[in-house]
């Protein structure tokens, strides 16, 4: 799966190395007690549509949760999410809060909306509000996001890119990630199938993508949507 040319076995024994620390315990315990609940539900619903069910969820550990987060973040074979070299990061913080941004529409059923595990660092925002600085209001917004969308490889019919979050780590903390430049082949659909259509069809180019950061865990306490037409927005 993924980007053949990347040691997965590396990175998946990295991002458990990280997991295993005691800081991580907690998001460990939640991420079982969500998945857990989800089963149950699950299940509900299978019994009430006549079928067995998927059985009593098994709590995981970390290298089982590395394994999974790995191959998230990587993709199918055939439509690699990021490009070769990816690494596994822990963003620490000092002094400072460290912000993230994603895209999300409000509406998707596609999607994660704010809580969603692909993220962008705070420079890529800054670089596309630094290119639209000649544009005001609404003109500059929809700007912004449809530069966004196209530098973070994101089909309009996975989410509509209405509005951008805003994941705030605070200072002292740290988060686990993945990190690698995005590939346009994530986009491969029955419609999309070459780089020809990429840029016909989606108006993206087919170029190594801006730097991604996949989120294994997401704090929704981190987390808020940037309110469109306040001051400094979307970088606020």
């Amino acid at each position: 799966m993924g980007t053949p040319n990347v040691d997965k076995s590396r990175l998946i024994r990295e991002l458990a190395e990280i997991l295993s620390m005691p800081a991580y315990s907690q998001w460990l315990m939640k991420a079982n007690e969500d998945a857990e609940f989800r089963r149950e539900f699950e299940n509900k619903v299978d019994r009430l549509h006549g079928k067995p069910g998927k059985g009593k969820y098994r709590v995981r550990g970390p290298q089982e949760f590395a394994m999974e987060a790995v191959d998230k973040a990587f993709g199918k074979r055939n439509r690699p999410n990021l490009l070769d070299p990816i690494v596994v990061n822990e963003l620490k913080t000092n002094s400072d809060t460290l912000l993230l941004y994603r895209m999300f529409d409000g509406i998707s059923l596609k999607t994660a909306l704010t809580l969603g595990r692909w993220w962008c660092n705070r420079s890529l925002l800054e670089e596309i509000c630094a290119a639209t600085s000649k544009l005001n209001g609404t003109a500059r917004e929809n700007q912004i996001l449809e530069y966004l969308r196209t530098a973070m490889f994101v089909d309009p019919n996975w989410n509509g890119c209405t509005d951008i979050a805003v994941m705030k780590i605070p200072a002292g903390a740290s988060l686990p990630v993945i990190i690698g430049k995005g590939s346009w082949k994530a986009l491969k659909s029955p419609i999309i199938k070459t780089q020809g259509d990429v840029i016909d069809k989606l108006r993206i180019m087919p170029i190594p993508g801006a730097t991604q950061v996949f989120v294994p865990f997401v704090d929704g306490m981190w987390v808020e949507k940037v309110v469109r037409s306040t001051p400094g927005w979307p970088l606020a």
